[in-house]
């Protein structure tokens, strides 16, 4: 049985069984993992106010096979507003499981804590998670068009405008990567 002590950006949670909550957790030593916490949904868990999604909190986990939140300290919470919320979708999306990345951890880490979520910003991570080729130019993948301006997270495709009012997927999903 192994415990880590690491700070954690919470990017979602969801019930599980009756009591329990999966965390979705972004941490700069271990990446994107998902811990449960036993009886986190009852009215008497102390644990519940500390992890709100949005949050940057310092996290015990016990690693026994899977891993568990035991305890947390909530030590800042970011503004919820619809961009912050669009963007933890889109690095729950986006990242990998068990990949750390300590520039992006931190580069996440600026951008929730100023706040400002912009087409620029997204394209930078995606350029940071090896999305965007450093050399060359993206393509629409719906037309083959040259001017990509939208990224659809859960199919992993770049779209041109022309492409993204088709409906070729969900627009509401879609990041704006370019004005």
């Amino acid at each position: 049985m192994t415990e880590h002590y690491l700070k954690a950006i919470i990017l979602d949670r969801s019930s599980w069984g009756n009591q329990d909550v999966l965390l979705t957790l972004y941490t700069k030593e271990l990446g994107k993992i998902r811990a449960s916490s036993k009886s986190m949904r009852k009215i008497t868990s102390k644990l519940s106010g500390q992890l709100p999604i949005g949050s940057l909190a310092t996290v015990r986990l016990v690693d026994n096979g899977y891993l568990r939140l035991v305890d947390a300290l909530k030590e800042e919470q970011f503004d919820l507003t619809d961009d912050t919320i669009k963007h933890l979708y889109f690095l729950d999306e986006v990242i990998p499981f068990n990949q750390p990345d300590r520039d992006l951890w931190y580069t996440i880490y600026e951008i929730l804590r100023s706040g400002v979520i912009t087409p620029r910003i997204y394209g930078h991570l995606l350029g940071l998670m090896g999305f965007i080729p450093q050399e060359g130019q993206l393509i629409c993948q719906g037309c083959r068009a040259n001017k990509v301006v939208y990224f659809d997270p859960r199919d992993i495709m770049f779209l041109c405008t022309n492409c993204s009012e088709r409906g070729i997927s969900d627009i509401e999903k879609y990041i704006k990567i370019s004005d």
